[in-house]
Parts: C-alpha cells; structure tokens; sequence
C-alpha cells in the first residue's frame, strides 16, 4: 500500500472512530457492516468495552483476520457473522 493511500485510509477510520465515540452510549450494539478485517469494528471494540461490537462480512478469510487480530487483543465484547450484510436481521444501535 502506498504510503499516501496509507495515509487516507488511517484519515477515513479515525473519522468513522471519532462519529461512532461521539453518539455511542453504554450496552449500545455496534455493527459493522462489510467489515472486511475488522480495522474499524476492532479498534470501536477496543475503546467502548461496554458495548457489543458486531462485524458482519460475507469473505471468511476476512473474518478469520479480523477474529486473529480480535483475539490477539484479549476482546471479548466482539463477534462476528459471516453473510450477506442484508441478512442480518438483529437490532442494532450504530450501524
């Protein structure tokens, strides 16, 4: 990866970071649609310990990575579904 496409993708996650910090309350569930590896869901698990994070991707290496990564950091307020974003039918706070 390029260091500027780096770049832009670090600018777009601590975006998206910051809007999900701002509105999320205590024992909101999180989903993060399309999560591919889980930078996003990861990292939204990692700073809001008393919400449920949820991290739905159809590709299950993507899912395999992201649960690594999720396990490697001890969390445990984090699962994953592996479908089509439109068959999750659950509720959900932030999405």
């Amino acid at each position: 990866m390029s260091t500027d496409r780096a770049l832009r993708k670090q600018q777009q996650l601590n975006n998206l970071v910051y809007v999900v910090l701002s509105q999320a309350k205590p024992g909101d569930r999180i989903v993060d649609f399309c999560s591919g590896g889980g930078h996003l869901g990861i990292v939204i698990a990692h700073m809001l310990p008393s919400c449920q994070v949820i991290l739905i991707e159809n590709k299950e290496l993507s899912l395999i990575r992201a649960k690594k990564r999720s396990d490697e950091l001890g969390l445990s307020n984090i699962w994953f579904i592996q479908a089509n974003m439109e068959y999750f039918t659950g509720m959900f706070n932030i999405g």
